[in-house]
């Protein structure tokens, strides 16, 4: 079985992020979202903790699709949730 590159980046970031960002409460997760009510799966990252919760979609599939659709780059996405988690317009 091949190895899924997307998904590996996208794990390698959230954890690079963890690493960088040690002064906040948010956690930068790997997310698979699946939703029956659209049938769809969408794979990013997540930033969150118990009152906050950003998403930044990579790519997405059909529920019982193989073939993905890249909704942005795993850098800007990445790069979105730093710039949040910097300014953090939560608090503000």
């Amino acid at each position: 079985m091949e190895r899924d590159q997307t998904w590996a980046a996208i794990y390698n970031v959230a954890d690079r992020m963890n690493r960088r960002y040690t002064d906040t409460t948010l956690r930068v997760r790997p997310v698979r979202q699946r939703t029956l009510r659209a049938w769809r799966v969408v794979e990013g990252l997540r930033a969150a903790d118990n009152w906050t919760d950003v998403f930044e979609p990579v790519r997405r599939r059909r529920f019982f699709g193989r073939r993905w659709t890249e909704i942005q780059p795993v850098q800007q996405a990445a790069a979105k949730i730093g710039r949040f988690i910097r300014d953090r317009p939560d608090l503000g």
